[in-house]
């Protein structure tokens, strides 16, 4: 593709794989060059070197002086095609980085108003309602959505917990079980909610061992059964299945599970043993700090957690979620 783009300086289709690529973004003087070298063959009024050079500027440290540039380059992205996606969640990016909730929610709405089978905006849009608890707004978006059945009903599913409703939340969940026998997540849920609605554990086991045949290795699955267990009052039942699925699985995500159940369950000595064990994960980067570090600030050990983030910079000097943490 570099020799592409070379030996052509109007070739722009080569130079916008380039920009996409994870070692191109990471190198802001290579990206630069990649879009002057755009902009030379778009000419003024091209949308894709404006789109890649509002994307290096947001993600660079000047941003917010970019803002009013960002935001016109976009706009004029998105004005060329209402159907593109990208520059309305670009567009939404800057607006949350800038703090204004509300001028996303009109980015994603007027998004919506030109092109109403935006799927991937109107769920952006159904997460900000919910989170904000406005259920029956985030209804109405659900019902002029162009999505599949599944997604549809899960996002049902969503609203009716939303609203406390747990009812109907079960009524949905059904129809997903029976309308696909693969779907394990619909069946974890169900067994869940069926237990904690009426405390039947035959029907919410029976719906936990169809799911465990088709995904035995989910983490949710053995969150929710070793959770039934406990609440039973079988703890050393429900400590034994994480012991082995700990044992049988050996990574990050095991011990992590592990260590979040038994500190909710007053466990804290082992919790904190398997929060230590996360360091051991490399691939995971700093992710063991910051865990390690949470865990001793929710037992009131904020000196510990002091001194895990400092190990953690230590060991990731560029880590920016340890250095705000320790902020």
């Amino acid at each position: 593709l570099r020799e592409v783009a070379e030996n052509d300086p109007k070739e722009i289709q080569a130079r916008r794989y380039l920009l996409g690529l994870r070692e191109i973004q990471d190198n802001p003087a290579t990206a630069q060059n990649l879009i002057n070298e755009l902009r030379a063959a778009e000419g003024e009024q091209g949308v894709s070197w404006q789109l890649h050079q509002a994307v290096l500027w947001l993600a660079s440290e000047q941003w917010a002086s970019r803002q009013q540039d960002i935001q016109a380059m976009l706009e004029h992205c998105w004005q060329a095609d209402y159907t593109w996606s990208e520059p309305v969640l670009l567009l939404a990016e800057m607006h949350t980085k800038l703090g204004n909730a509300k001028q996303v929610e009109e980015t994603y709405a007027q998004a919506l108003k030109r092109n109403p089978s935006a799927t991937v905006i109107a769920e952006k849009l159904l997460i900000l309602l919910e989170r904000q608890n406005r259920f029956p707004e985030a209804e109405d978006i659900l019902k002029t959505m162009g999505t599949g059945p599944r997604t549809s009903s899960a996002w049902r599913v969503r609203i009716a917990l939303g609203t406390g409703d747990i009812s109907r939340a079960i009524h949905e969940l059904t129809l997903q079980v029976s309308n696909n026998e693969q779907d394990v997540d619909a069946r974890i849920q169900l067994a869940q909610l069926l237990y904690q609605e009426s405390g039947d554990t035959d029907q919410a086991f029976a719906y936990l061992q169809e799911a465990e045949a088709v995904d035995p290795n989910s983490r949710a699955l053995i969150v929710v059964k070793a959770s039934i267990l406990y609440a039973e009052g079988k703890k050393a039942d429900a400590f034994k299945l994480l012991d082995d699925y700990v044992a049988k699985q050996q990574d990050f995500a095991a011990f992590w599970t592990r260590a979040v159940f038994l500190n909710e369950n007053g466990e804290t000595v082992r919790a904190e043993q398997d929060c230590q064990r996360l360091l051991g994960f490399s691939e995971q980067g700093d992710a063991g700090y910051e865990i390690l570090s949470n865990f001793y600030v929710g037992t009131n050990r904020p000196e510990q957690a002091m001194t895990t983030l400092e190990e953690g910079l230590e060991a990731y000097p560029r880590s920016p979620r340890l250095g705000r943490r320790l902020m």
